[in-house]
C-alpha cells in the first residue's frame, strides 16, 4: 500500500526496491478537493523514517510530530541470527532517564 485516503487524512508510505518501508506520514485534510480541480490542503501532522542495515534488518525508527516539532530515535539492535533482543531509546535530556 502506498497511500490510504479518508475525508479527514491521508496517509502515505514510501518503499525501496527490497519492499522495505522507509517513511510514513500522516497528514490531516484541512481543505477537501473542490470542483474548480483545486487540489486539498494537507497539513502535516507526524512522519516516521526507518533505517535497514545491509542484510535488512530494520536498526532504526525516527519518529517526528510536525505539530510541536519534537523528533526522537528508537534504535533497534541485532543477535547474530537477525533477531532484535534490544531496543534503545535516547535519554531524556531534562530526568537522565530513558
Amino acid at each position: 500500500m502506498i497511500s490510504k485516503r479518508t475525508a479527514s487524512h491521508h496517509d502515505h508510505y514510501q518503499y525501496v526496491a527490497l519492499d522495505q518501508l522507509v517513511s510514513a506520514s500522516k497528514l490531516k485534510v484541512i481543505s477537501a478537493s473542490s470542483f474548480d480541480g483545486h487540489a486539498s490542503e494537507l497539513l502535516p501532522l507526524h512522519s516516521k523514517q526507518f533505517a535497514y542495515d545491509v542484510v535488512g534488518n530494520l536498526i532504526a525508527e525516527i519518529a517526528t510530530d510536525h505539530i510541536s516539532c519534537q523528533s526522537h530515535t528508537l534504535r533497534h539492535d541485532h543477535g547474530p541470527f537477525g533477531n532484535s533482543p534490544e531496543q534503545k531509546t535516547p535519554s531524556n535530556p531534562n530526568t537522565g532517564k530513558r
